[in-house]
C-alpha cells in the first residue's frame, strides 16, 4: 500500500489512477456494474503496494506508449519534484482532496469517472493521471491523536509529498471544503506547482464564515451519533438540499454520484433513500472516521485563515483559478467564497446546491474543470493529435458534447456546449456557461 512520510512522520495514503488502471481492487461494491469491467492485469501497475511512475512517448512505429519505472517505495520520502514530466502535450495531472471526514472516495464516481472518458482525447485533454489521498485523521492514513499534529499547512505539505512520490511536478488542484482549504494553502506555498486551482465551497476562515443556525444544530447531533445510520441521516442534511433529497428517482440508482440510472423509469423513491443505504454501506465497509481524527481535523479548520502573504503567491502564479459556490450551503457560506474569488481575481461559479456540488451540482462542477483542463492543455494536447488526425479542431468540441450528454451526467444542461471561463472578477451562475 503506498504512503508517504509527513515531515513530522505521519504516514499519508495517496493512490494514483490513470485510464488505463482506473478500476482497482478498492471499489469491491461496484463489482457487479455490467459496465465497470475491470481491464487486464499488465505488469501488476496499481496492484496492492504498487504505484509506478512512467511517461508517455511515441514508440518507432509512432504509436503512443508508456514507459514504466519502478514502483515508488512506499515509506520512501521524497521532496524533490519531478521536472521532467512538466509537458502539457503528454498527460493532464489531476489532484483531488477531499474535505473534512471524507475519504478520497468522494471524487470517484461524480469526478474521476468523466476524467477517464477516453472520448476527452479528442476534446482538448490529453490523458489524465490522477492523484488522490486520505488526509491524516482518516482513511488508510495515519491519525495522530495529538493535535497539534493537525493544521491546514501541514496537511497541504502532505499533499505536496504525495506529489512528489507520484511524480506529479504540476498538477491541476481541486479541493473541496477543507480540502478547499488545503488546496489554497498548497497554491500560497508553491504556486509555481500550479496547472490550474479549482476550489470548491472555500472559505477565507470558520472566524469570517459562521455556518448557519441549522448546521450548528446539526454539528452538535453528529457528536453523538456513534452507529453509521444515526451518521449518515445527519450527514445528508449537511451535504445536500431538501429539494435534492426529495427528488423522485428509480429504483434501480444506488445513490453513487452516477446518474445515469436516476430516471430509467418504473418505480421510483425519494433520492435520500438510496443516498442513505450508501452512505450507510460505505460506513459499515471502510469503517467510520476515529474520533481523534476528526476533533484534529476540525481543529486544523478552526485555525485556518488565509494571509495576504497566501494571496500574493497564488496571484503570482499564472495558472487559471476558479471557485464554486453552492446557494443552498449551510457548511460555508457563499459569501466567504466570492469574498475569496474577489481577494484571488478570479471568477466564481454559484450553484444551485449546497455544501457537496461535487455530486448535487456534478455536471456543473464537471465543466469547470474540464474548462479549466483545456485552457491549460489544449493548444498542446491539439498539435499532438493533428500529426495523426489532421480535422481534430473541428472534432474537438462534439467530442467534449458527446462526453457531456452520454456520460453519467444527466438534465438540459449536457447540452450546453463548453464555453471559456469569463473574465475574472465576474460571478455566473450555470445557466449563463
Amino acid at each position: 500500500m503506498p504512503f508517504v512520510t509527513a515531515k513530522d512522520g505521519c504516514k499519508i495514503h495517496y493512490m494514483t489512477f490513470d485510464y488505463e488502471h482506473r478500476w482497482s481492487e478498492l471499489r469491491p461494491d461496484y463489482s457487479d456494474d455490467e459496465d465497470d469491467e475491470a481491464p487486464e492485469e499488465t505488469d501488476g501497475l496499481l496492484s496492492s503496494g504498487d504505484v509506478q511512475v512512467g511517461r508517455s512517448q511515441r514508440g518507432k512505429d509512432g504509436a503512443r506508449t508508456r514507459e514504466r519505472s519502478p514502483a515508488v517505495d512506499s515509506d520512501a520520502e521524497t521532496s524533490a519534484p519531478v521536472t521532467d514530466r512538466n509537458d502539457h502535450a503528454v498527460e493532464a495531472r489531476v489532484v483531488f482532496i477531499a474535505g473534512l471526514a471524507a475519504s478520497w472516495r468522494m471524487w470517484w464516481e461524480p469526478q474521476m469517472r468523466m476524467l477517464f472518458d477516453e472520448r476527452l482525447r479528442l476534446s482538448g485533454i490529453p490523458p489524465v493521471r490522477v492523484l488522490v489521498l486520505d488526509n491524516r485523521g482518516i482513511g488508510r492514513s495515519e491519525a495522530p491523536t495529538d493535535k497539534s499534529r493537525y493544521s491546514i499547512e501541514t496537511m497541504a505539505d502532505d499533499v505536496l509529498r504525495c506529489m512528489d512520490a507520484a511524480g506529479f511536478p504540476t498538477a491541476h488542484v481541486v479541493g473541496h471544503s477543507m480540502g478547499a482549504l488545503i488546496a489554497t494553502k498548497l497554491a500560497a506555498a508553491a504556486p509555481m506547482r500550479l496547472d490550474s486551482l479549482l476550489l470548491l465551497a472555500p472559505t477565507t476562515s470558520v472566524w469570517g464564515s459562521l455556518p448557519t443556525l441549522k448546521m450548528v444544530y446539526l454539528a452538535l447531533k453528529l457528536q453523538f451519533a456513534k452507529t453509521p445510520e444515526d451518521r449518515a441521516k445527519l450527514d445528508l442534511q449537511c451535504h445536500f438540499s431538501p429539494a435534492f433529497l426529495e427528488e423522485e428517482v428509480s429504483v434501480a440508482w444506488r445513490g453513487t454520484g452516477c446518474r445515469a440510472e436516476e430516471k430509467k423509469g418504473g418505480p421510483t423513491r425519494p433520492r435520500k433513500e438510496a443516498l442513505l443505504e450508501r452512505y450507510v454501506q460505505e460506513h459499515k465497509m471502510f469503517g467510520m472516521q476515529p474520533d481523534h481524527g476528526n476533533a484534529g481535523q476540525v481543529n486544523a479548520v478552526f485555525g485556518f485563515s488565509v494571509t495576504r502573504q497566501d494571496l500574493g503567491n497564488i496571484r503570482s502564479s499564472p495558472a487559471p483559478k476558479m471557485v464554486v459556490v453552492g446557494r443552498e450551503d449551510i457548511i460555508t457560506r457563499p459569501s466567504s467564497g466570492l469574498r475569496l474569488a474577489t481577494w484571488l481575481d478570479c471568477p466564481a461559479l454559484i450553484v444551485s446546491g449546497a455544501h457537496f456540488m461535487s455530486v448535487e451540482n456534478m455536471l456543473d462542477v464537471n465543466y469547470a474543470l474540464f474548462d479549466l483542463l483545456r485552457r491549460v492543455h489544449e493548444p498542446h494536447w491539439v498539435r499532438e493529435l493533428e500529426a495523426e488526425q489532421p480535422d481534430i479542431k473541428e472534432a474537438a468540441q462534439k467530442a467534449a458534447m458527446r462526453v457531456a450528454s452520454q456520460s453519467q451526467l444527466a438534465g438540459s444542461a449536457a447540452e450546453k456546449p463548453l464555453s471559456p471561463l469569463p473574465s475574472p472578477k465576474r460571478v455566473f451562475s450555470p445557466n449563463t456557461m
